[in-house]
């Protein structure tokens, strides 16, 4: 069963790029289930973080009973994803290898060299193109 989510064809992005539950894909690229299958693996990383953000509100209000914190906290879960994928490069890093690897698996492995050398220099990462194929297949 597919998590919720919505596909835009748009030529405002590259390839393509997933916010919230909307994966963005360039019009060039429709069909590539590869730039898909990874697109979606950022959709599930973005409903983890909301449900973990959403207990977190929960759990806080069960405890303090403060309703407003409570309700920032839950407001903040829907940007929670998006928050640590910015700024949290281990967080980024866990996000785009867990994408790679589900594209690399639908693909039977046909781009590797060039998803860890886009691993290694895209994504401001700080790793060699090495490092980036040993993740790969760890």
């Amino acid at each position: 069963m597919k998590l919720p989510h919505r596909i835009k064809y748009t030529d405002k992005v590259r390839q393509g790029e997933a916010r919230l539950f909307t994966i963005s894909i360039n019009p060039a690229k429709r069909g590539d289930i590869g730039l898909y299958t990874h697109e979606y693996e950022h959709i599930k990383q973005w409903y983890l973080c909301l449900v973990v953000g959403l207990a977190c509100a929960v759990g806080f209000y069960l405890f303090t009973h403060n309703d407003i914190a409570s309700l920032l906290i839950a407001a903040v879960s829907v940007s929670l994803k998006g928050i640590l994928y910015s700024y949290v490069k281990p967080f980024r890093k866990w996000a785009e290898v867990k994408a790679f690897r589900a594209q690399i698996k639908v693909t039977e492995g046909e781009y590797v060299d060039f998803f860890a050398n886009a691993l290694a220099n895209d994504y401001k990462l700080g790793i060699t193109y090495n490092q980036a194929v040993k993740l790969l297949y760890r």
